[in-house]
């Protein structure tokens, strides 16, 4: 696991709190994690983050989804999640906004964070990986945090702050589908 300072941990915190203060269906949550995505692909410089897996992902998705990239090329999508958590604030959008509640989102989302599960399959559905861990877990905040602190090692190799929106928006996904669905999903495609 990617080790969690005390900064981290509250901004983190944060983030649950205010993903999680609305009634979201996992979809929003899809939504939100590929804006968060793209926020962060297209603000690495300003976050002094180098080209990672990560955007290289984001990018391959938009790839296979080139309707999605042409819709989100063309629209005003809202930005600088990850600059204002870099900079120690959490500010983040209602994921049922117009501007954001849209299947060119939604889709791209959940191949995203599908793709993120296969990646790092032994990480989250291996059998010492999250998936197990997670039975061990009763409490929903501690379920999320420890999504989130897994997605963050799995995609944050720089700059964790910049990716805690993506990270957060990705563990209720998860936690709203279900990681087992997930796990049993690409496992069947799993050489």
């Amino acid at each position: 696991m990617v080790p969690i300072d005390t900064r981290e941990e509250t901004l983190i915190k944060e983030a649950l709190a205010e993903l999680g203060r609305e009634e979201y269906q996992h979809d929003h949550y899809a939504q939100g994690a590929f804006l968060f995505a793209l926020d962060l692909r297209d603000h690495a410089s300003n976050l002094n983050i180098l080209e990672t897996q990560f955007h290289v992902a984001v990018d391959k998705v938009l790839d296979s989804n080139l309707r999605a990239r042409e819709q989100i090329q063309s629209s005003d999508l809202p930005t600088g999640f990850a600059e204002e958590a870099s900079r120690g604030k959490i500010n983040l959008p209602d994921l049922r906004a117009r501007e954001i509640n849209h299947e060119y989102l939604l889709y791209p989302g959940k191949s995203l964070i599908h793709d993120i599960v296969e990646e790092h399959y032994e990480l989250f559905c291996g059998q010492d990986g999250i998936q197990a861990r997670l039975k061990e877990v009763y409490d929903d905040v501690n379920r999320e945090f420890l999504l989130t602190t897994t997605i963050l090692t799995a995609v944050a190799s720089q700059s964790v702050v910049a990716f805690i929106p993506f990270a957060v928006a990705c563990s209720y996904y998860i936690a709203h589908q279900e990681l087992d669905q997930i796990c049993a999903t690409v496992a069947t495609i799993e050489p």
